[in-house]
């Protein structure tokens, strides 16, 4: 009996360890209209999750792994005085499709809370753009952000401890910059002092013990700097990535503790097409994922060996179990 249990368990963690994959879900017109993708981390296995009229975009995995948010952005139509974006969940294999939000306005950019029960987003339903979240069971929404000052407001990362929602708002003399709200709106606080640039695709790291953005500077309308910046959650510098010169990063995004993902352009005009990078972080190697005369817009990493395969606490039972 125990050598059935012994080979039982055997047999389960050799599938745990080598059916479970890590997959980057992005955006791509490869096929004619912006639509969701997912592939593996060397840039193969690409398979297209949506197919609808309207431009798909930026997805996001929820916490588990078995579920995308993105946005659907509607089509104009003739005699139509508002543009109208709206949020939507699919299951990973695209089944099971479901609007989130319904509003003539823009409900964009949705992020999971940490427990995968509520979604934040971006939104222009009171006139100005501000940043709410909604409870997907019940589809209470409630307003985190008051919008005074005008400009846009972009939603940006949940802190992975759920505590602290991400944004990134205008900040004179900053164009855009980062702050960080309390989960429920109570109070706001502006991340890093401002200064004459650009930070934009803020994203906590999976310890939640460091946030990764990007930074830009212009003069007049001219581009002059691009880095990406790793800092801890105090606004302590770790690490600073210079791309000037070489690539103009549209967003980035952690894969792992070693590499990032960028979604980024040639430097230099003529820009197109736009592709998926991976980037080591030790080296500074530079891996082109896409390469294809498509535009590719960077969505977002999971791994599928960190997710809760098996119930937390599992796996350790098991290999005492093989102890014994």
């Amino acid at each position: 009996m125990m050598l059935h249990k012994l080979f039982a368990t055997i047999v389960l963690l050799m599938c745990f360890s080598t059916v479970a994959s890590s997959k980057i879900v992005f955006t791509s017109n490869m096929d004619g209209n912006y639509e969701i993708y997912v592939m593996d981390d060397d840039g193969t296995n690409v398979q297209r999750l949506t197919h609808h009229p309207d431009k798909d975009a930026v997805p996001r995995w929820s916490p588990n792994g078995k579920q995308i948010a993105f946005h659907r952005e509607k089509r104009w139509q003739p005699g139509q005085k508002l543009q109208e974006i709206d949020v939507f969940v699919m299951n990973r294999d695209s089944s099971q499709l479901q609007q989130i939000t319904d509003h003539p306005g823009l409900d964009t950019s949705p992020i999971w809370s940490p427990n995968g029960k509520q979604i934040a987003f971006g939104s222009s339903r009171s006139g100005v753009s501000e940043i709410y979240k909604i409870d997907i069971a019940t589809k209470e929404i409630e307003q985190l952000t008051r919008n005074l000052k005008g400009g846009a407001i972009n939603m940006e990362d949940w802190s992975p401890d759920g505590k602290s929602i991400a944004y990134t708002a205008p900040s004179p003399p900053v164009w855009n910059t980062i702050y960080l709200t309390d989960a429920n709106g109570s109070t706001h606080r502006q991340f890093l002092p401002g200064k004459g640039t650009l930070r934009y695709t803020v994203q906590w790291s999976p310890d939640g013990k460091k946030i990764l953005y990007c930074e830009a500077a212009y003069q007049g309308n001219d581009l002059i700097s691009n880095k990406i910046v790793i800092r801890d959650k105090g606004g302590l510098l770790k690490e600073e990535i210079d791309m000037t010169g070489k690539k103009f990063v549209h967003s980035v995004c952690w894969m792992g503790d070693r590499h990032l993902l960028i979604h980024a352009e040639e430097w230099s005009p003529p820009r197109l097409p736009t592709e998926i990078y991976q980037y080591t972080l030790a080296t500074g190697k530079l891996t082109n994922l896409t390469n294809r005369p498509s535009r590719e817009k960077l969505g977002d990493w999971i791994d599928d060996a960190a997710l809760a395969v098996l119930p937390p606490g599992k796996l350790s039972i098991l290999w005492g179990q093989l102890k014994k």
